[in-house]
């Protein structure tokens, strides 16, 4: 699936492109931690979903 009609339906489906709303709806967690420089991560541990964020 293209990935602009992918986040096309996700906004539209949750009436927000706010991302931070779209995680929350989406049972996503996001950390915020020291990643030495890398901008962000995405992990999937034991089915919880995660993206770090660097500080």
């Amino acid at each position: 699936m293209d990935i602009k009609r992918k986040v096309h339906q996700l906004i539209r489906k949750y009436k927000t492109d706010d991302p931070f709303a779209l995680a929350q709806f989406m049972n996503i967690h996001i950390i915020y931690g020291d990643l030495g420089g890398k901008l962000g991560n995405y992990l999937k541990y034991k089915r919880s979903k995660f993206i770090i964020l660097d500080k």
